[in-house]
């Protein structure tokens, strides 16, 4: 996976997990790798998009969870490397 692309994968879980696709194509948001486990929809989303899925969160009573993270602004902060311009 390329390391300038910050991506996050995500579990939902809830009744009616398709409502959830049909608000990210309605409103841009990119879903990769999508696996349906019954009432639970694995996928990845980029780290940008990740913060527009709360509205439909609260709406439709969905649970969303984080399972893992990739990308390079990820990889700073895990590892509180300081970054800064030298003189």
């Amino acid at each position: 996976m390329n390391l300038l692309k910050n991506k996050v994968d995500f579990v939902i879980e809830g009744a009616e997990t398709e409502k959830i696709l049909k608000y990210s194509s309605e409103n841009g948001i990119e879903i990769n790798n999508l696996k349906k486990d019954g009432y639970k929809l694995y996928g990845s989303i980029p780290a940008k998009d990740y913060k527009k899925l709360k509205n439909p969160k609260r709406k439709y009573g969905f649970k969303i969870k984080m399972t893992k993270k990739h990308g390079y602004y990820f990889f700073i902060k895990k590892n509180n490397i300081k970054l800064g311009f030298v003189f």
